[in-house]
């Protein structure tokens, strides 16, 4: 017979990392034939239509338990105050069906943080010992201490395999990328993430303007993204036109389709990410670099430690500090090393964080 699971949680769109992991994980569980899948979508863009979305999917998660009498219950924990209200009551509906196995993953780099006060922490704490599964990304996001460790479970996110690449196409790609090195002389970097201040875009700029004449000369730099707000975006590239060095920068924006940026990514050599987002858990652009065989740059912060080993798949510098930064763009002008960083960083994603491995322990997960 095949296992009922509910999930209960938000789908694309808005395309978030966690929308994104939730529609894969959804994904590998309605093509596998042990598993039946059910959905409430939970997503919601106004704070009116949160308000009536809470009401109505409460409704629905009571009639979905009762009528379709699932195994297991997916969702994802919130990070804010308000997720954290709409968590406890979703939780009180679940656990009123002692049968149901329900499996709760974090996203968040800050989880249990924002809820230290009355009444949250309650809330927190009984949303804790009803669960019967937690999945953190990494140890480093785990925030919660030793008490819910028989609970816990660590699993490494994935990404789509339309985004990655076989073995022979990346040769492929790694042949186009050397001869347009050879042709051009220029390494081509990148910034991929949402345009926003922590996540360390205006770092890169700054640490790219003070490098020396003689080495900035040998680098393109593209910042890959999406802008929240228009005077970010305006003083931004008014800082790129007034740059002396602005024909060497280049600035994408509004790449909605990820397979768009997979298109300009097999043609980057390095994926700098000097992020210090207070949020930050595991950023899926890593994992798409991996993929496609680009070492990263970024720092220690989050569960980016746990992905990038220093000085085999990319480097680690401590955040905000832009010497570090400045000395390993330095030493990525030799090519050579590069290529190095390169086949490494495609090891590291087909050993570790490929679709089938992450299938495998999710499946795992469920039946601990």
């Amino acid at each position: 017979m095949k296992d009922k699971i509910l999930f209960y949680t938000s789908f694309p769109k808005p395309i978030t990392g966690q929308t994104i992991v939730t529609q894969k994980v959804w994904d590998l569980l309605y093509n596998d034939p042990r598993f039946v899948c059910f959905k409430i979508n939970t997503s919601s863009s106004t704070i009116v239509k949160k308000f009536f979305t809470f009401i109505s999917n409460y409704f629905l998660l009571v009639k979905f338990l009762i009528l379709v009498k699932p195994r297991f219950v997916y969702m994802v924990f919130s990070s804010s105050k308000l997720g954290c209200v709409r968590d406890f009551f979703s939780i009180f509906i679940i656990s009123l069906f002692s049968n149901v196995k329900l499996i709760s993953h974090v996203h968040s780099g800050n989880f249990g943080l924002e809820f230290l006060n009355f009444p949250f922490n309650l809330m927190l704490k009984y949303n804790l010992e009803r669960v019967t599964t937690i999945i953190f990304q990494g140890k480093q996001v785990n925030f919660l201490g030793s008490k819910y460790d028989y609970k816990i479970k660590y699993l490494m996110n994935t990404i789509s395999s339309e985004f990655s690449i076989s073995d022979n196409e990346f040769k492929e790609v790694s042949c186009l990328r050397k001869k347009n090195f050879e042709n051009s002389g220029k390494i081509k970097l990148f910034f991929l993430s949402n345009f926003i201040i922590s996540k360390g875009y205006l770092d890169l700029f700054d640490s790219y303007e003070l490098l020396d004449i003689d080495v900035f000369d040998k680098f393109e730099l593209h910042f890959i993204g999406f802008w929240f707000d228009d005077r970010s975006k305006s003083e931004f590239l008014n800082k790129v036109t007034k740059s002396s060095r602005s024909n060497c920068i280049f600035v994408h924006e509004g790449l909605s389709d990820r397979l768009d940026v997979k298109k300009l990514l097999v043609e980057m050599d390095v994926f700098i990410f000097p992020t210090y987002y207070p949020v930050e858990s595991q950023p899926l652009s890593i994992l798409e670099s991996f993929s496609l065989g680009i070492p990263v740059v970024s720092t220690y912060h989050a569960t980016i430690p746990e992905m990038i080993e220093d000085g085999y798949n990319g480097y680690l510098f401590e955040k905000r500090d832009h010497n570090q930064l400045l000395n390993i763009m330095r030493g990525l002008v030799n090519y050579e090393i590069i290529e190095y960083l390169s086949l490494n960083a495609r090891d590291s994603f087909n050993k570790r964080f490929s679709e089938k491995e992450f299938e495998s322990k999710f499946i795992q997960l469920l039946y601990a």
